[in-house]
């Protein structure tokens, strides 16, 4: 369904049959970045799968709003240290506000995914050339692939739906955004030896509510498992 409403406005924008007004065009890009932040919630539960197509559909809801690099951030590092106060690039400061994080926290996921992959091409340096490294790099690979198909959509429905297509995926961004958010603020690990500040830190284990895993059923079917 959000693909199938995504290209008909594409294709309604095109022909000038939608989005004739600036009202009407804003209110295409709000609608349709709500469905579409629907659709990576269901995309999120699908790439945590084993098989390889439950992850190429999980990511395709995300490569829609030029953020494919994400379920790369999310399995790899947010998940991995979910509450950690130092480790978790997600993780909501104490008094933080919504309109601060969101407009800073997409700018950390991309250079924090960077440097992961920077880090686990390092470590096969020996496989690859110099060149390689930078061909293998998936948070490169997935910006090439952003670039192409903003370039096929110009090509194919016209400038104006290049324009929305920016604009719908920021719309989205910022949704996932103040999510993770609202989610998160304030669940952080304890530390576990905080009476002993000359010790390396050491924090409890990432758990059920630190990761905000929640199994009523009513939740699990609405949110997709969120």
């Amino acid at each position: 369904m959000d693909f199938a409403l995504y290209f008909y406005i594409l294709h309604g924008i095109s022909t000038g049959r939608l989005g004739k007004t600036v009202f009407e065009f804003v209110v295409y890009i709000v609608g349709g970045a709500i469905l579409g932040t629907t659709n990576t919630t269901a995309g999120h539960e699908l790439f945590h799968k084993r098989q390889t197509v439950h992850k190429i559909f999980g990511i395709m809801p995300w490569f829609k709003m030029l953020s494919g690099h994400l379920y790369m951030y999310h399995l790899q590092l947010h998940h991995k240290y979910a509450g950690h106060p130092i480790k978790d690039p997600s993780l909501p400061q104490f008094n933080q506000s919504i309109y601060s994080y969101c407009s800073w926290n997409s700018i950390k996921a991309y250079i924090v995914t960077f440097q992961y992959e920077e880090k686990r091409l390092a470590k096969r340096k020996a496989e690859y050339s110099a060149f390689n490294i930078l061909a293998y790099n998936r948070v490169i690979i997935f910006n090439i692939i952003h670039v192409l198909y903003l370039v096929l959509l110009y090509n194919v429905f016209g400038a104006k739906t290049v324009l929305f297509q920016v604009l719908y995926a920021f719309s989205i961004v910022m949704l996932v955004d103040s999510t993770n958010y609202v989610e998160h603020y304030g669940l952080k690990l304890k530390q576990l030896n905080a009476d002993k500040p000359k010790e390396e830190p050491v924090y409890e284990a990432v758990s059920r509510q630190v990761s905000w895993d929640a199994l009523q059923p009513l939740s699990s079917a609405v949110l997709f498992k969120l």
